[in-house]
C-alpha cells in the first residue's frame, strides 16, 4: 500500500459525483423512505453522500426481529418494505464496486 494517496482517496470520496442512486428506486420505495425521514435527492452522489444514506437506512436495522418490527412498525414501515430498500442499496454498492 506505499502507492496509496490518502489525501487523492479522499478528495475523490466527498467530491466525486458518480452515484445514481435514483435510478435504482421506484417511486414507491422513495414513499417508504420518506416514512423513514430519508431523502433521495435528484442528484449524483459521493461516495460520502451514499455512505451517510446507507447509514441513515441501517439505523433501523437489528438482529432481533421483533426489535426491528418495532421500529419499523412505528414509522409504518413493513420488513418486507425494508428488506427491499437493503436490497437497492446493495445492488448499488455492487454496481459501483463499493
Amino acid at each position: 500500500m506505499r502507492n496509496f494517496n490518502y489525501e487523492k482517496w479522499h478528495e475523490e470520496y466527498k467530491q466525486k459525483e458518480f452515484i445514481e442512486v435514483k435510478k435504482y428506486f421506484k417511486e414507491k420505495n422513495i414513499e417508504v423512505l420518506e416514512k423513514l425521514n430519508i431523502q433521495i435527492m435528484d442528484k449524483l452522489y459521493t461516495g460520502y453522500e451514499f455512505d451517510l444514506l446507507d447509514d441513515e437506512l441501517m439505523l433501523y436495522y437489528e438482529n432481533n426481529i421483533t426489535k426491528q418490527n418495532k421500529k419499523l412498525k412505528e414509522k409504518g414501515v413493513t420488513v418486507k418494505e425494508y428488506n427491499e430498500l437493503i436490497e437497492k442499496t446493495e445492488q448499488i454498492l455492487k454496481d459501483y464496486n463499493l
